[in-house]
């Protein structure tokens, strides 16, 4: 049970085949029955149909769902005769109204966010009231607990300034309250346009690799240049004779740079293609592989 409420899960199987999907057949917007299931209206019921999907996690609680539960950790702890009044049921139908939506209008999505920000709002209300009265006491929460709640606090904080402003970004933005240090890196890409993950900076000299940076954070991998350079200085005491580095690192403030140090690019040099001799030609497709290996 533990690993469903942590983990990302992949079931097979109808409910009748499978306990977990039997346990959770509710909270999928699917809906089976005997050889057919149903799906935005449409019911499928050959043999050859089936059906794959990537849903909620309904034991993964999201930032709201887990100021709930802080709030239920402290009320146990403390003395109070009436658990807070938090509407959990009406704030969940509220997401699950436009999260089910196949199209959502710019108008709804910003009517949903406004209604769980304040839902969290309320909830932090509560939570501050509540930890007040254990001034003298024990701290009723545990290190994990604690930390959520700080990681939940600061979500609000972001996603309410980029509701106040109207915009979609902003500085070191967390995308899972359980891995806060993940950022979405906007690749541009047709099949994954963001992705997630850290970026890592490595150099590759005599068969060696050193890294010489690893981030989580978005940032632009051309400022990296100058470091690294001076890094391989540092260690072999002189500038090396040949740059391969992908075209994103061949800015032309980095060409400069590069170009005051005598450091030859593989690059495409800038402005229009000059006639090169078929040995220049194989001598750079060469350096080229030698790169790409």
């Amino acid at each position: 049970q533990d690993d469903l409420k942590s983990k990302c899960v992949i079931l097979f199987g109808r409910p009748e085949t499978n306990k977990i999907s039997q346990q959770f057949k509710d909270n999928f917007p699917i809906k089976f029955s005997e050889d057919k299931f149903t799906w935005q209206g449409i019911t499928y019921d050959q043999p050859t149909q089936g059906v794959a999907q990537i849903v909620e996690n309904p034991l993964d609680p999201d930032s709201r769902e887990w100021s709930e539960e802080i709030i239920d950790i402290i009320f146990e702890a403390s003395m109070l005769p009436k658990k807070p009044r938090t509407y959990r049921r009406v704030a969940r139908q509220d997401f699950l109204n436009v999260a089910k939506k196949k199209n959502k209008t710019a108008k709804e999505i910003r009517k949903a966010i406004r209604k769980q920000l304040n839902y969290l709002k309320r909830n932090f209300g509560y939570i501050d009231n509540m930890l007040d009265m254990f001034e003298q006491g024990a701290f009723p929460l545990t290190h994990t607990e604690q930390r959520y709640l700080w990681v939940i606090q600061e979500v609000y904080r972001q996603q309410n300034y980029m509701f106040r402003n109207n915009i979609h970004q902003c500085d070191h933005r967390i995308v899972s309250i359980h891995q806060p240090h993940v950022r979405p890196i906007v690749r541009g890409k047709a099949k994954t346009k963001v992705e997630f993950g850290s970026k890592l900076g490595v150099s590759l000299n005599c068969g060696y690799a050193r890294i010489g940076k690893l981030s989580w954070e978005a940032y632009n991998e051309c400022n990296d240049v100058e470091a690294e350079v001076e890094a391989y200085k540092s260690i072999h005491g002189h500038y090396p004779e040949t740059l391969l580095v992908d075209q994103i690192y061949l800015t032309q403030k980095n060409r400069q740079w590069l170009k005051e140090r005598e450091i030859a690019i593989t690059g495409k040099p800038l402005g229009r293609p000059k006639k090169e001799s078929p040995y220049e030609k194989s001598k750079k497709k060469k350096l080229k592989n030698k790169r790409n290996q």
